[in-house]
């Protein structure tokens, strides 16, 4: 009966008064039904009104049906487990509307139960039985968005990453690496000629961006174009490009921000400007000599890679500079460790400003110059109480062996002004922090000593001798701490009591 009234409907047949009268009282007695029989009339309504959805969606084809006969379809649905129809749900909210107001010409209920929204819900019940749970939960998740208050397991896509890939520099840059590569091929000369063109226009733009090791592949090629290409005109091409490439004020003016900041990959740009050639060497001088600059590190690491090109340009700078700029020059050369430029420094030996003869001393005594002697004998004797300190820490930092006797001879022992007991701590101390064995027979003749007309200043000098020992193997100092041990001073004593711990704790580890 059920089949009958949809099939003659959805065939567009008017169904009898009778037949429709009779089917409206089964229905009205569905609730009344054995158990089995109800739920053979409900799985019938349930099987045709998913067969002819188009019928089912007409209000007025609905009224036969009892609102109980949907809700039984949905709690039984609920029970296998399945998803509950939305189309089933909404069908029989209007159902209810029909029943309850079966003459009803409400304009808003024609609008609320149209076709057009009933054939949404039946499209929507189709895709909930034909798309799996696991598929439907990943579209889900997908269409979550950041004010859904769900979490995505995926990470978000890195837009900023990508954009910077879109930028007109990164895209340049890869128009020029294809052209980098088109020109290795067998090209005409017009083609050559118009890669050149668009390469000789973004080498400010690729030196801006650092990009170094394209610029020296770059560099590589043009130089075997200029040799190798058959053509003359290509050849004069690459040459001219390898010009404006190598051009020092380009490379300068947007290069120096990379070194002055520190920023990129220093072994690249060093390899750069190598290839690029010596005539980088005169602004990089130039940007490290500047007073400005308080970092020169880089630089100097920058240069280093010259090789004796950058000797010969630092020496060549020594003449008719100021104190500063000397001083800068001296420590590139001794980071150069370049032994010839010892010859060099002999104009300065007799600068006026200490500070310069310091760094000329410090030069030479690193390169092992023999000269170091007597420019720190001299200073030894110099009447600057400073200039005679620093000489001593540096001939004893240097262990110039040769000053051994200079240094103890200068020590005061019968006459000890402040200055001269200043003095005699400061070269005691830096005797002892050479711990070379050497100067311990000078050692013990100072501690031997025992008259003076400044007991105070006396005592205090072998003090400081007998605190310095530590700097020593025991067995070289043994006869100093016997001597020391039985001395009246008590802070010989224990100086020389805390040694001996030391160093036996030290033999028992």
């Amino acid at each position: 009966m059920v089949h009958d009234y949809f099939s003659e409907i959805s065939k567009g047949r008017q169904v009898g008064a009778e037949k429709l009268d009779r089917l409206t009282s089964v229905n009205s007695l569905v609730a009344h039904f054995h158990t089995d029989l109800r739920k053979q009339m409900i799985d019938v309504v349930e099987r045709q009104f998913a067969v002819h959805p188009n019928t089912a969606l007409v209000a007025e084809n609905l009224k036969c049906f009892p609102e109980e006969l949907f809700r039984e379809i949905i709690r039984q649905t609920s029970e296998r487990g399945s998803q509950i129809s939305p189309a089933l749900v909404n069908l029989l909210k209007k159902m209810t509307g029909t029943q309850d107001a079966p003459g009803s010409t409400d304009p808003g209920m024609e609008k609320d139960f149209s076709s057009a929204d009933m054939q949404t819900l039946l499209n929507r019940e189709k895709y909930e039985k034909y798309v799996p749970e696991d598929y439907d939960r990943l579209l889900k998740k997908a269409a979550v968005t950041p004010f859904s208050g769900e979490e995505s397991d995926e990470s978000p896509f890195p837009v900023d990453e990508y954009l910077k890939t879109l930028t007109h520099e990164a895209v340049d840059f890869r128009i020029c690496r294809f052209i980098h590569s088109l020109m290795d091929k067998q090209i005409t000369d017009e083609e050559y000629f118009a890669c050149y063109a668009k390469l000789a226009r973004s080498i400010p733009e690729l030196l801006k961006g650092g990009q170094f090791p394209f610029l020296t592949a770059l560099m590589e090629t043009l130089h075997r174009h200029a040799r190798e290409k058959p053509s003359e005109p290509i050849r004069q091409k690459a040459v001219s490009l390898l010009r404006s490439l190598m051009n020092k004020e380009t490379i300068a003016r947007h290069v120096a921000p990379f070194i002055l900041h520190g920023a990129g990959n220093l072994s690249e740009l060093k390899t750069f400007l190598i290839s690029s050639g010596v005539q980088n060497l005169s602004w990089l001088f130039d940007l490290y000599l500047d007073p400005k600059e308080t970092s020169p590190t880089t630089i100097i690491e920058t240069m280093k890679g010259f090789g004796r090109n950058t000797t010969e340009e630092a020496v060549k700078r020594l003449s008719g500079r100021d104190s500063r700029t000397i001083i800068r020059l001296l420590t590139l050369l001794r980071e150069m460790a370049d032994k010839s430029a010892a010859s060099s420094l002999k104009n300065l030996f007799h600068h006026e400003d200490w500070k310069v003869r310091r760094e000329v001393i410090k030069t030479l005594a690193e390169f092992g110059d023999p000269a170091v002697i007597g420019l720190l004998r001299k200073s030894l004797k110099a009447e600057n109480h400073q200039e005679v300190l620093e000489a001593v820490n540096l001939s004893c930092r240097y262990r110039v062996n040769d000053l051994l006797e200079d240094l103890t001879s200068m020590l005061k022992t019968v006459v000890i002004r402040k200055e001269s007991a200043i003095l005699n701590e400061w070269i005691i101390g830096e005797l002892a922090k050479t711990r070379n064995p050497s100067v311990i027979p000078q050692l013990e003749r100072i501690a031997a000593a025992w008259f003076s007309l400044s007991p105070k200043y006396f005592s205090r000098m072998k003090v400081v001798l007998y605190q310095n020992l530590h700097n020593f193997p025991k067995n070289q100092i043994l006869k100093l701490l016997q001597k020391g041990y039985k001395s009246r001073n008590k802070e010989i004593r224990m100086a020389c009591v805390k040694i001996l711990k030391k160093k036996r704790k030290m033999t028992v580890s």
